[in-house]
């Protein structure tokens, strides 16, 4: 056993070198990790051999990428599921120190700017040229408004504005759908989704009911410049001021389905005083809409300064006429030298003031003003009550004769068939409807038919005979 020892020794002192030289050189040497590399390189003398440089032509395509390398390019191996990529808001231009800045409503739509490039504090507004849309079974139109209501920040359009008054008067826009089918909506309705203790059992169908679908805010200057834009063609407004018990979102869509149904030929405005929008606060919205008056002022003021509307008419509706004769009667002292009227038609519907103040208020601003008409009725039971409450007879009431005075054109409506309340039939009634379309049209109230004409106390109004 001993002998063969040194045999086998031998034998793999001679086959060592051949089996190191294959080692180094096998294919397998491609496979093999670091760690046999750095050995083999510590086991053997490294020799550089020295290759001719390559052409500049050769060397720029060697370090230049291709299209579609970065494709073969090992990337890290992604998590699943997938994160989702931060999106990262754009930045806005910046507001000059005159736009005022408010917090920005979100929206669904990304925003929209103005053709001038001033900064849009509402979004998704659509540009003036793309208003009064005819679709199947009704309109989409646009109400400028401004209000002295506080923005709730809420993304739902009818919960836009609530019933709080805010700091300053804010300006904007609402975009609102009124059925045209007359088998759908008669005019003069405003028809809504069937509604019970606040709780809407009916969806909201644009060829049945006017529906309030956006609505943003503006700066003033982006306000005025849209507005203008609208005028550009037909250069008249009407705008609306509602009454008591009034939401914002019931006041624009007054506004849109009034000047549908009176086929205005112009732009439709309203301002929304923040009235709560609940019967029981008629004590509460009555201290209110003294303040409103002197923002109606401020808002009125802007609209005959900053547009260049040729045609204004103005309708307010039974306790919205505090407000407007207020501000037109402010607004008249402080234009005294002022001769002409400025506005074309002042329409008070259900008037809720009292008789004796708006005699006093009348006198001074009929100046300004090239017509008044107002519509009064003794079937008025929101006026009674208001009596009542007041102490006062109220200007709308004509129990025991319509208010008469010179320059006034009073008109009784008290034999038309109105609802149990009959406090809305400015705009829910065709007769009264049909009245005011001629009114703006310019019609004598002598050629506008169904009213006849009557004498009280040595003065003429007019009566309306169905």
């Amino acid at each position: 056993m001993k002998s063969r020892v040194p045999f086998k020794i031998v034998c793999l002192l001679g086959i060592l070198p051949f089996w190191l030289s294959c080692a180094q050189t096998g294919p397998w040497m491609a496979h093999k990790g670091s760690s046999s590399s750095a050995m083999t390189e510590t086991s053997k003398p490294k020799t550089e051999t020295v290759k001719p440089n390559p052409k500049p032509d050769s060397v720029a395509a060697i370090k230049k990428k291709f299209p579609g390398d970065e494709a073969f390019e090992k990337k890290p191996q992604e998590s699943f599921p997938p994160s989702k990529p931060k999106i990262e808001k754009p930045e806005h231009p910046a507001i000059s120190a005159e736009t005022p800045s408010f917090e920005e409503p979100q929206f669904e739509e990304p925003a929209v700017h103005a053709p001038g490039g001033t900064e849009e504090i509402g979004s998704t507004m659509p540009l003036y040229e793309d208003t009064a849309k005819q679709q199947k079974g009704f309109v989409v139109t646009n109400v400028f408004y401004g209000t002295t209501r506080k923005y709730t920040g809420v993304k739902i359009s009818p919960k836009f504005y609530g019933g709080d008054a805010g700091n300053e008067l804010e300006y904007g826009i609402a975009t609102i759908s009124v059925p045209t089918d007359p088998k759908m909506r008669s005019k003069g309705s405003l028809t809504t989704p069937l509604t019970v203790f606040e709780v809407q059992l009916e969806k909201e169908d644009p060829k049945k009911h006017v529906i309030l679908t956006k609505a943003g805010r503006l700066s003033k200057e982006v306000f005025l410049e849209r507005l203008n834009g609208s005028l550009n063609e037909h250069p008249a407004m009407l705008v609306f001021v509602h009454g008591f018990n009034n939401t914002f979102e019931y006041a624009v869509q007054r506004a849109a389905q009034l000047a549908y149904d009176l086929e205005f030929d112009g732009t439709s405005v309203v301002f929304s005083w923040p009235s709560n929008g609940q019967a029981q606060d008629y004590i509460k919205d009555a201290n209110r809409i003294r303040a409103a008056a002197i923002d109606l002022r401020h808002f009125l003021k802007t609209l005959h300064k900053g547009t260049h509307a040729k045609s204004v008419y103005l309708v307010a509706h039974s306790m919205g006429s505090v407000a407007l004769t207020n501000a037109l009667h402010d607004l008249a002292l402080e234009m005294k030298e002022q001769e002409s009227p400025i506005f074309s038609e002042v329409i008070l519907a259900a008037p809720d003031i009292d008789q004796i103040e708006f005699e006093k208020l009348f006198a001074e601003f009929k100046r300004i003003t090239a017509r008044t008409t107002l519509y009064a009725s003794s079937r008025d039971q929101a006026l009674i009550i208001s009596r009542e409450v007041n102490g006062y007879r109220r200007a709308g009431d004509s129990t025991g004769g319509i208010l008469t005075l010179p320059g006034l054109d009073s008109i009784d409506v008290s034999r038309l068939d109105t609802n149990l309340i009959g406090h809305s039939y400015f705009g829910d009634n065709k007769s009264v409807i049909s009245d005011i379309y001629r009114l703006i049209r310019g019609s004598p109230i002598y050629q506008r038919g169904k009213l006849v004409k009557r004498t009280l106390k040595g003065l003429t109004f007019w009566e309306f005979i169905p």
